[in-house]
């Protein structure tokens, strides 16, 4: 699927023609603000102290561009807790094509099969199960309401199941499968 271009949309359904760099700088600094303004989702800080405390690598893999997921995650204090970011500009393709997953997998020198991806997105989800990982969705407030049933497992919460728990549950299913 191509990505929508939302320029060119208003263009057409307003008439009007638009100064597209002025549009996407606007654009990029609501997101940011909106964003910087959102907590972590639930669970976040202590599923990744979990996984370090347990010896696991951590790594990103986001269809966002480096400089925003690099500032995101250095303004959170979070930057460093993370052994490899990969963004849309490492790869070719960006989700739903597992580019992003095998890239980031590969950086992490782990197997596929070895990893558990959590994503909150349709396309997140696809992309890591493209890619041969475990798939643990956790919808946000825009994504709630989507089946998102293609995921080995669904969450509301990150709270709801411990990471050494999930773990466990990933081991079950890897081995079940095979």
């Amino acid at each position: 699927a191509e990505p929508i271009d939302f320029c060119q949309h208003l263009e057409d359904i307003t008439g009007l023609a638009f100064d597209r760099e002025k549009l996407m700088t606007r654009r990029r600094q609501r997101y940011t603000e909106m964003v910087d303004a959102e907590p972590l989702m639930p669970g976040v800080d202590e599923y990744i102290n979990s996984a370090q405390r347990h010896g696991l690598s951590l790594g990103v893999a986001s269809s966002s561009d480096e400089d925003w997921i690099v500032g995101h995650l250095t303004e959170r204090g979070l930057i460093d807790k993370f052994a490899t970011v990969k963004s849309r500009d490492h790869v070719a393709h960006a989700k739903p094509e597992p580019d992003l997953y095998l890239a980031a997998v590969e950086a992490l020198s782990v197997r596929p099969e070895e990893a558990i991806a959590i994503e909150d997105s349709a396309n997140g989800a696809t992309a890591a199960k493209r890619a041969g990982l475990y798939t643990v969705v956790v919808p946000n407030e825009m994504t709630k309401n989507l089946a998102l049933d293609h995921a080995d497992q669904r969450l509301d919460s990150l709270e709801e199941m411990p990471l050494a728990r999930l773990i466990q549950h990933a081991n079950g299913e890897i081995w079940a499968s095979s």
